[in-house]
């Protein structure tokens, strides 16, 4: 492994360079934000490092809505490895986002779906999936019962598929977390655990309110049921700024 690998994290970044969505009518943590971010970015990341971003990248609804925004993290310094999270409406097949890529030379953008990504570098695997609400929530529905064992398949094809590389590590992201409010186990913990990992990272959750994010009474690190630690990088939460966890 290279002794300059770097790999950071931050999701939800809500870019709308091309679309009127601005996030800061949801609160003044988001003001100004897109600057912030820029700022945060280049003053940790170089441009070997690697930034993975676990969806909600882009408000876009169309891959021409969401073009300016893959620019602007095309520009920022790092290889970024991009996953599709709930409002990614742009996000179509990988082979229209590959010919989007060719096309528009955005060469620092890798999107993952399904497979996993692998790191040489690094020697580390990139595993996940978008995953969905927690099958015991009150509006759980038996669409959202298909698509929660639809991800469930993805996560672990994306699991098997890393396998074929060896590596000494393994970097597991989702976009919605992996458990309900309770930290009650889920069937992606169980596949954690049946897998060996012990950490992962997710984004989807916003917003602060009387000093306490609004999803559970301690965040960071969860105490998840299956003894999974799992981490909130939901950019308003880490301040804009990428999370360094290699």
């Amino acid at each position: 492994m290279s002794n300059s690998c770097n790999i950071y994290i931050i999701s939800d970044l809500h870019l709308s360079i091309s679309v009127d969505k601005p996030m800061d009518i949801f609160g003044e943590g988001w003001t100004d934000y897109m600057s912030r971010l820029k700022e945060e970015w280049s003053a940790v990341v170089k441009t070997e490092d690697i930034v993975i971003i676990p969806g909600d990248i882009s408000w876009g609804m169309t891959l021409s809505e969401a073009l300016a925004d893959l620019q602007f993290l095309n520009e920022l310094p790092g290889k970024k490895i991009l996953m599709k999270g709930n409002h990614d409406y742009w996000w179509t097949s990988l082979l229209k986002l590959n010919n989007m890529k060719a096309e528009h030379g955005l060469d620092t953008l890798e999107f993952m779906q399904t497979s996993s990504l692998y790191i040489e570098e690094c020697d580390t695997a990139v595993v996940g999936t978008r995953g969905w609400k927690y099958i015991g929530d009150e509006e759980f529905s038996d669409g959202d019962l298909k698509i929660y064992k639809r991800e469930l398949i993805r996560f672990e094809m994306s699991i098997k598929d890393s396998q074929k590389h060896g590596a000494s590590n393994i970097i597991c992201i989702f976009h919605y977390p992996p458990f309900n409010a309770k930290t009650e186990a889920s069937g992606f913990t169980e596949l954690m655990k049946k897998y060996g990992i012990e950490k992962c990272f997710f984004g989807h959750l916003h917003g602060i309110k009387g000093g306490k994010f609004l999803c559970a009474e301690d965040i960071t690190p969860y105490a998840v049921t299956d003894g999974i630690d799992c981490r909130l990088i939901s950019a308003d939460y880490v301040s804009f700024k990428p999370v360094k966890i290699l």
